[in-house]
């Protein structure tokens, strides 16, 4: 009788367990619904002078959503150098699998307000240079980024 009632006790427990786990992959996995995101910067812009890459993040939910961190793509990095970033990021490293730059915020995003995001930034040859940059809320995992197309001409 003992065994019986440890075992259903040990039942219950991992039921719980793997429901925790599937509602915190679906909210990772979930496009959230009212988050806005836009990004601004020069389309000219001369070589080694410092510029703002600007990242404006508008929750127009009433919940809590976060900034998890964004993407700067492979072939525009090897043109741009990121100076600064304000707010600070958590970390920041090549991403083993793209190449790319990646930078860790995890910033809470409050219901009902905006958030900015600004990039002192500097690009290191002339020409044109194109790439993406990808803003990823809640998770890197979740499968609706929002990607932008960069570009700039340097002399």
């Amino acid at each position: 009788m003992k065994r019986k009632v440890i075992l259903l006790i040990s039942v219950l427990i991992l039921l719980f367990i793997c429901l925790i786990a599937i509602y915190r992959i679906h909210k990772a996995l979930t496009e959230p619904a009212d988050v806005e995101v836009n990004v601004n910067m020069p389309k000219v812009v001369k070589v080694n002078e410092e510029f703002n890459i600007d990242v404006i993040i508008k929750n127009k939910a009433e919940k809590t959503e976060e900034f998890h961190g964004l993407d700067i793509d492979k072939d525009l990095i090897k043109s741009l150098k990121i100076m600064e970033s304000k707010p600070n990021f958590q970390s920041a490293y090549i991403g083993k699998a793209t190449g790319n730059q990646v930078y860790k915020y995890y910033l809470p995003l409050p219901g009902k307000n905006e958030t900015s995001v600004s990039l002192k930034a500097r690009i290191i040859e002339p020409g044109l240079i194109q790439g993406k940059l990808t803003i990823f809320i809640n998770s890197r995992a979740n499968p609706y980024p929002h990607r932008f197309e960069i570009e700039a001409n340097a002399n």
